[in-house]
């Protein structure tokens, strides 16, 4: 999701708001990696065989439907929030998707990059 990541360091930095920026890197990079899954895999006592990595991209109108999305709602917002001030998360949120309408509007709709990794493993 680095478009929206760039979109969010440029809000924070804007609104003055540059002591949450470790915030949002902690919380960028508390996600797997496939080294970290590939680890966790091992010691649950199996052999990673083989790793396939891609990406995918999610497509919005823009930053209000990716707001009001389901998904993004249930795995996602809570976790953008905490990021945020908490006396300032509406306000951030409210830039945060003006921006993001805004970068829908010059591009024509709003993509999101997904990266996605299979693992198959065997149990040793």
């Amino acid at each position: 999701m680095k478009e929206f990541y760039s979109v969010y360091r440029d809000t924070l930095i804007e609104l003055g708001h540059r002591d949450r920026l470790s915030a949002l890197d902690e919380h960028i990079s508390h996600r797997g990696t496939v080294e970290s899954i590939r680890a966790l895999v091992a010691d649950a006592g199996f052999l990673v065989q083989r790793v396939d990595t891609q990406e995918f991209r999610m497509r919005f109108a823009n930053g209000s439907s990716l707001f009001r999305h389901y998904f993004i709602r249930l795995g996602f917002m809570d976790g953008w929030k905490t990021v945020a001030p908490p006396e300032a998360i509406e306000s951030t949120f409210k830039r945060l998707e003006q921006k993001l309408n805004h970068a829908a509007a010059k591009q024509g709709e709003l993509t999101l990059t997904i990266p996605m990794a299979c693992l198959e493993a065997a149990k040793r």
